[in-house]
């Protein structure tokens, strides 16, 4: 199985991320992660993996960051079906096989995508909602 962060915006799913590293900066503009967004630090936050913990700590972000409906200001061991808000950016954790069944899980939820773009980085690629028209 392997890790991914969904990443949404708006409600709209923009990318998916795969986590690989053990340790996994994410910033408006430093770390492996960048997210564009003016209420994102630099370098905001912090993934770790410990072991078959998830671990999710704010690196003293300006605007902090959000688990669940509670701000968290130190070290916070993620639970399934929590959410991180960070900017205007919701962020949840999925555990799938490869990217196929990624695709099925995005079609099963209803996310609005017939169809995906992988943009391949270090480990990440990015979808592209297509309208029906």
């Amino acid at each position: 199985m392997k890790l991914y962060l969904d990443i949404k915006k708006e409600g709209r799913l923009v990318k998916i991320y795969q986590v690989t590293d053990i340790i996994t900066i994410i910033g408006s503009s430093k770390g492996h992660l960048i997210l564009p967004d003016k209420k994102i630090s630099p370098s905001h936050l912090c993934i770790k993996l410990e072991g078959v913990k998830v671990i999710i700590e704010d690196l003293d972000s300006r605007n902090g960051t959000v688990v669940g409906d509670r701000k968290i200001y130190d070290r916070h061991i993620l639970k399934k079906d929590e959410t991180i808000l960070i900017g205007s950016y919701t962020l949840s954790l999925r555990l799938a096989k490869d990217k196929d069944e990624l695709k099925s899980f995005i079609n099963y939820e209803g996310d609005k995508i017939t169809n995906y773009e992988t943009t391949f980085r270090p480990h990440s690629f990015s979808l592209k909602a297509l309208e029906n028209k």
